[in-house]
């Protein structure tokens, strides 16, 4: 087909982003449905079997339907126009409003279908984006470019899909004040916020409110939406609609809610409140930052993790959001809130996934496993103190193997003596004299015995990759009966390179066939040689100690 034939608009669309072919095994905390369908739908199903004129047409004006959302609105009938979803509904403001170039005002990060449905209509994009600290509206700006703008629609979330912030009613009314156009206040997800616009429609001419039966009704497969505005407006919606957009299913469905569920409606909504406090909580409990959030919904940051537990979910038949790769919410998911059952199984999914990441941790010794203060760094100290003649104290010997590339301590103490005159086989010597004939039997374990047991028990395959020459380390191995632990030791002897290389942690891989696992160390060398191993890595030190390692660990 030439291309050409397609209008510039149709050649450059992008469909919207759904997962496909989900099995009913899935757990579908991506979509932000409710957890069950209303209880009406079992006494909807059965009164078809008596009554189904499918052979027909409905009524292309819903008079029932509408007679009972404006009792549910506390609004007049003259004001609904019935959509087929929230989605038609958003193509009919397109449609009401926008000339080719027309300006509309989103604030992203928000529901993309605002931006998509306007530009098939040939309107322009104006973007003044929430707040990054809090998802807020930056009213002052949007307030700014309305002033300087002549903005067709300004489009307001509330609460904001996907951040589950709010736009406060006076805000809104500021927007309504100072813009000539129209404001559309998406209100999809307004029953779990329980503050409306609908008390507005009658102090302003320009204010519409969208609506859906997708979130409160838990009625997202049967497309039905509605818009609210003034008279005039109403009638121009109900002109460009499609005259039997709803089906007639849907249409019947929708008014059996209204007639029969509204207790439900409001259980409902008690519910998913309280499971989302909850959830929020148990996710953060997790270490991961939370947004607040007043929808049936809450994003979360999961930073560079976020791609892999995503699918680490969906391997477990779990679905949630990833919007970690959308500008404006780099490392964050959307999870839906569902049934309390539900939500465990979300919460247990992420806290094995946090905790079995692994199959396998490789360890380096001195100051990790071994406290080296009063052996090696002892060594060196005494070491250096007879060739410098001086007594060298222990911050010296702490900023020389803070150094990269000094993960050898014969070199480290070299290079603390910095004296051309003396050789390194000397200074080397007499550190081995210090080191062997008693300061090796100082060193203890800073990891428990029982600890490492509960390691190996969950991760199976624990190595070693460690500078130390191999006697030593498998003294130390075997003075503390850890023999049974470690399934590797890989020290000076075993490679060519010394760590900041990364050859002793790849020795460990290879030898463990490790596919997944972290390096610990304390070091800027044990950094590096993670780095160039390309593998995670956990640094001990005083902001992060080797007990809250092991605590994280396991």
């Amino acid at each position: 087909m030439n291309k050409n034939l397609l209008s510039i608009m149709a050649q450059t669309i992008t469909p919207y982003q759904w997962a496909k072919n989900v099995g009913q095994e899935v757990l579908r905390f991506d979509t932000n449905t409710l957890p069950s369908p209303p209880p009406c739908v079992n006494k909807f199903l059965k009164d078809l079997i008596n009554n189904c004129p499918i052979n027909e047409y409905g009524d292309p004006s819903y008079v029932k339907l509408k007679k009972l959302i404006s009792k549910y609105e506390n609004t007049p009938e003259d004001t609904i126009t019935v959509t087929n979803s929230g989605d038609e509904a958003l193509d009919i403001i397109g449609k009401a409003f926008l000339n080719n170039g027309d300006y509309f005002l989103i604030q992203p990060p928000t529901y993309e279908i605002f931006k998509s449905q306007c530009e098939i209509n040939r309107g322009k994009v104006i973007e003044v984006p929430l707040l990054k600290e809090n998802f807020k509206s930056d009213i002052k700006n949007v307030i700014k470019v309305l002033k300087n703008t002549p903005v067709k629609i300004t489009f307001v979330c509330n609460p904001n899909n996907p951040t589950g912030s709010i736009t406060k009613l006076e805000e809104i009314e500021l927007i309504l004040k100072n813009t000539s156009g129209i404001v559309l206040v998406d209100e999809a997800y307004r029953e779990f916020y329980g503050v409306s616009s609908v008390p507005l429609l009658s102090k302003y001419n320009n204010l519409v409110i969208l609506r859906s039966f997708s979130k409160f009704g838990a009625m997202a497969g049967a497309r039905v939406g509605y818009l609210l505005a003034n008279k005039k407006l109403s009638q121009v919606f109900n002109a460009i609609r499609f005259p039997l957009g709803v089906s007639y299913f849907s249409c019947k469905l929708a008014e059996k809610l209204l007639e029969e569920d509204q207790n439900w409606i409001k259980d409902q909504t008690k519910m998913i409140k309280k499971e989302r406090e909850r959830l929020f909580q148990s996710i953060k409990k997790l270490g991961f930052f939370v947004y607040p959030s007043q929808a049936n919904f809450i994003l979360v940051n999961f930073g560079k993790k976020a791609s892999d537990i995503c699918e680490k979910l969906k391997e477990n038949n779990i679905l949630v959001r990833d919007r970690s790769n959308k500008k404006y919410l780099e490392g964050c998911v959307r999870i839906t809130i569902r049934n309390q059952k539900q939500n465990n199984i979300l919460v247990n999914s992420l806290k094995n996934i946090m905790n079995t990441k692994y199959d396998g941790l490789i360890f380096d010794m001195d100051g990790v496993l071994i406290d080296v203060s009063q052996s090696y760094r002892e060594a060196i100290r005494q070491t250096a103190s007879y060739f410098l003649k001086r007594n060298v104290q222990m911050s010296e010997v702490d900023q020389i193997k803070n150094m990269s590339g000094m993960n050898n301590d014969w070199e480290a103490t070299y290079a603390l003596i910095n004296d051309s005159t003396i050789s390194y086989e000397s200074v080397k010597k007499y550190f081995q004299k210090k080191y062997l004939t008693g300061l090796i039997n100082k060193e203890k374990l800073l990891i428990s015995k029982k600890d490492l047991q509960r390691l190996k028990n969950k991760y199976k395959n624990l190595g070693i990759a460690t500078g130390r020459p191999k006697k030593e380390a498998e003294y130390v191995i075997k003075n503390n009966k850890l023999e049974k632990i470690f399934d590797c030791i890989i020290a000076l002897e075993d490679v060519t390179k010394s760590k900041p290389a990364p050859d002793s942690l790849l020795a460990v891989i290879k030898k463990l066939k490790l596919k997944r696992t972290v390096y610990i160390g304390d070091s800027p060398s044990d950094f590096l040689a993670a780095k160039l191993a390309k593998i995670p890595y956990i640094n001990v030190d005083k902001t992060k100690t080797i007990l809250q390692v092991i605590n994280y660990l396991l």
